[in-house]
This record gives structure tokens, sequence and C-alpha cells, in this order.
């Protein structure tokens, strides 16, 4: 559980909260485990894809993390090898911009690949939009990582009022970090079998005499 300790050494160093208590979440369908603080609300999700939606307690600053899965079954005859080069293709700067297009002026000051989520490779962005809170209109700022990982796309997303970023930044972080799949790739490239291509030279009959290859 070293994941789970390191999200709580964030917790501790966090000001807001003097609590190191997390709850852990699993999505019942996909089996993606997410931890967040304890005194977070669920929010009602908004569409079907939108499986978690939490906010701070009493809303302080706006801060709020959600997690996006949609059921994606194109790649996942492909082994574990091939997912960084469908990521850095399927969740591209391009799929950001569609991600947010229902966002209030968004704006995307970071793009990079060469990130992880759960046990899959991502990209991530770091992007600004503007949200309203109680009639008033906030600048908000946010970081979000999208992976894709043998049946399904995860994004997950963390936001706060654009003046408290940086210190929630950190506790985004541990959110992200926690994220953790079930297992859908063996821990060896040949399974449960033996690596049939270190067997010894297979011979076939050449006209009258043996060829090996």
């Amino acid at each position: 559980m070293r994941i789970f300790a390191s999200f709580l050494l964030l917790l501790v160093g966090f000001s807001f909260s003097a609590k190191a208590e997390v709850t852990m979440w699993t999505d019942p369908d996909f089996g993606v485990v997410i931890a967040y603080p304890d005194g977070w609300t669920k929010q009602v999700n908004k569409h079907d894809g939108e499986r978690l939606f939490i906010v701070a307690p009493a809303a302080q600053d706006m801060a709020q993390c959600k997690m996006d899965i949609e059921k994606d079954e194109r790649f996942e005859i492909y082994p574990k090898k091939y997912l960084k080069d469908i990521v850095s293709r399927e969740l591209n700067d391009s799929f950001w911009r569609q991600y947010f297009v229902n966002y209030d002026d968004v704006k995307i000051g970071y793009f990079a690949e060469g990130g992880g989520l759960g046990s899959g490779y991502a990209t991530y962005v770091d992007f600004a939009y503007k949200a309203s809170f109680n009639g008033q209109a906030r600048q908000m700022r946010g970081v979000a990582y999208a992976t894709i990982y043998h049946d399904m796309r995860v994004v997950v997303e963390c936001s706060s009022d654009a003046r408290r970023y940086p210190a929630w930044f950190p506790l985004f972080s541990g959110v992200m970090k926690s994220v953790t799949f079930e297992p859908a790739f063996h821990g060896r490239a040949w399974g449960e079998y033996r690596n049939f291509f270190r067997d010894y030279d297979v011979l076939y009959p050449v006209g009258r005499g043996y060829s090996a290859y």
C-alpha cells in the first residue's frame, strides 16, 4: 500500500485539514479504485460517463475532482507494450480540446505525454476555465490525466479557484496517484505458458533433408 501511504503523507502536510483519513471508492462496473479525503462529498453525476464527482467540505475554494470512464474496446486485443503509442495517438491535444468543449472560456496552458494514471500511460494537461458559484463568476484552474487501459478510457481531473490552486495541487496529485486498475495484463509477456520462442529449432522436411528455422 505504498501509494496509500504516500497519499496520507500528502494529506498530513496539507494545511486545510488535520485529518489523515481517506475514503477509498471503487467503481462498481469498471473496478477502478480512487482515494480522496474524508469530508469530501459526492455530487450527482452529470452524465453517464461521469462516474465520480466530489467536492471539498463547504465547497472550499471550489475544490473538486471527478472521474470519467468510457467503455473503449478498440484496443483491448493489443499487448501492453503498444499502449504508450495508442495513448499518445488517441489522447492528444485534439482529444483534450473536445473533452473540454462544454467548459466556459477554457484554456489549455500545458499539454504533455509520458504521464501515468493507474496502470496506464497517460497524457495530461494544466487548464483554466470559468465557473459560476452563488451567482458569481470564478476563474478556475485544474489538472487532468487521461489513459486508455484494456477496454476503458479513464479521465481524472481536479480543479479549484485559480488563486488557491497552488495550495491544492499537492492534494490533487495525491488523488491522481491513488488511482488503481484491476490487472488486465499478465505480469509475464508469455502468461502462464512457456516462452515458445526460446524452444529449440523446429525441423521440417525440405526435399530429402531437413531445414531448421
